[in-house]
C-alpha cells in the first residue's frame, strides 16, 4: 500500500487554480488578444502538474513505472509500504524518500513560430527503510541517495490552431546524469552521458497568461556510460543506454510582449 499525501494535496492545489482559472466564463469565451507562438512571448512551460511514465535501462527488462508531481522548484515527501515477507511476521517494510528538486525551464519565440529555450534541472533524493525485526520491533536503515542533473537546450515550433489552441513539438539535446550514493562507503553508481529529449504538448489557453499543456515526452540516453564505484575505491565503467517515456500535464504560463 502506497501512502501519497503530498501527491493529493498538490492535485487538490491543482484542482483549485483550475477551478479558479475557470470560474470566469466570459472571459473564456471572449477572443484573445494575440495567436500562441508570436514572436516575443515568454513562455514558462509548466508551472504545476504531474508526470506519469516509464523508464529504466535498454535491453535490461528493468523498465519501471513513475508518478511524479513536477514544477520548478520544490519537494516531496513518500511512504510506501509492503507485507514482510513471511506471513508470520504481522508487520511490513516501509521505504520513506524526500526529494528536493530545481528545474526552471523557459522558452523565448525570437520569430512566429520558432522558439528557443531550456531547462536545468537538479534534484536530490534521501531514502531510508524500515525493516520488521519481528511483530511489533523494526529496526531503520539507511538507502542509498540519488543526485539528478541536467541541462537541455532546445529548439521548438509552435502550430497556432486558434487563438486558444496550439500544438507545439520540441526538441532538446544536452547532458544528463543521475547518481546513486553509496552507503558505509560501499557501494554507488551514476548514469550519465548525451540526452535528446523530445515532446509534443498540446496546449489550451485559458486567458491570455495561463494555459494547460499535455505532453507525450521521449527521453534517451543513446551512447552513455554507467560508472560503478566498488568497496576498493575504484571505478569500473561500462557503456549504458537509458531510455524513458512519459505523459506530462499541467498549468504554464505564457507572456506576450
Amino acid at each position: 500500500m502506497a501512502h501519497s499525501t503530498p501527491f493529493r494535496i498538490a492535485g487538490a492545489v491543482v484542482t483549485f487554480v483550475v477551478l479558479a482559472l475557470l470560474a470566469r466564463p466570459a472571459h473564456a469565451q471572449r477572443e484573445l488578444l494575440t495567436k500562441p507562438g508570436q514572436k516575443g512571448q515568454i513562455v514558462v512551460d509548466q508551472i504545476s502538474g504531474f508526470r506519469g511514465g516509464v523508464a529504466g535501462a535498454v535491453g535490461a527488462n528493468a523498465l519501471y513505472p513513475s508518478l511524479n508531481y513536477y514544477g520548478p522548484i520544490g519537494f516531496a515527501v513518500q511512504h510506501y509500504s509492503q507485507a514482510a515477507a513471511g506471513a508470520d511476521t504481522g508487520n511490513s517494510d516501509v521505504v520513506s524518500t524526500t526529494t528536493f528538486w530545481f528545474a526552471p525551464s523557459l522558452d523565448v519565440f525570437l520569430i512566429d513560430h520558432l522558439s528557443v529555450g531550456g531547462m536545468l534541472q537538479i534534484a536530490y533524493t534521501t531514502a531510508s527503510e524500515s525493516l520488521p525485526t519481528n511483530a511489533t520491533v523494526s529496526r531503520s536503515v539507511d538507502l542509498p541517495s540519488n543526485t539528478s542533473f541536467s541541462i537541455m537546450p532546445r529548439v521548438g515550433w509552435m502550430f497556432a490552431l486558434t487563438n486558444r489552441w496550439a500544438i507545439w513539438p520540441r526538441l532538446s539535446m544536452g547532458y544528463a546524469s543521475n547518481a546513486i550514493g553509496s552507503v558505509n562507503g560501499l557501494g554507488g553508481s551514476s548514469v550519465y552521458g548525451f540526452a535528446i529529449d523530445m515532446d509534443a504538448a498540446v496546449l489550451f489557453r485559458v486567458n491570455e497568461t495561463f494555459f494547460f499543456r499535455l505532453a507525450p515526452e521521449l527521453g534517451w540516453i543513446p551512447a552513455g556510460g554507467n560508472s560503478t564505484n566498488v568497496p576498493a575505491n575504484t571505478a569500473t565503467t561500462r557503456g549504458a543506454d537509458y531510455l524513458e517515456f512519459s505523459l506530462a500535464g499541467g498549468i504554464g504560463l505564457m507572456f506576450d510582449p
